[in-house]
């Protein structure tokens, strides 16, 4: 019981003291409005939860209007694609998209033949 104890009190301590040091290296919002975020950790600094979430929600919602599809060449790809130009495009980024071939083989699932 007393071992139990000190393990669980040993990683509150080392969950705590890292907690601690993280607001210190979070760059904060205005900074993160009007800085280059080139490098991986300056981006990392400027990434949130709930932007994190605004955007999964974004591509849930153009799932949802094609039919719950985003694969490639279909309508819910372009509009994916055209969902992070737009994003990108607002954070000041010159954005070229490049075309290239692909070749798909699109089969029904099993389960829906059987229905």
């Amino acid at each position: 019981m007393f071992v139990k104890l000190v393990r669980l009190m040993t990683i509150m301590s080392i969950i705590v003291a890292t907690i601690s040091f993280v607001p210190s290296a979070m760059a904060g919002e205005e900074a993160c409005d009007t800085r280059v975020n080139n490098t991986f950790e300056k981006l990392l600094e400027c990434l949130t939860l709930e932007g994190v979430r605004g955007h999964q929600a974004a591509f849930q919602a153009i799932a949802d209007a094609n039919g719950g599809i985003r694969a490639a060449g279909t309508p819910g790809y372009d509009a994916s694609v055209q969902y992070v130009v737009d994003r990108m495009t607002a954070a000041g980024y010159n954005v070229t998209l490049n075309a290239f071939r692909l070749f798909l083989s699109l089969r029904r699932s099993c389960n829906k033949l059987h229905r």
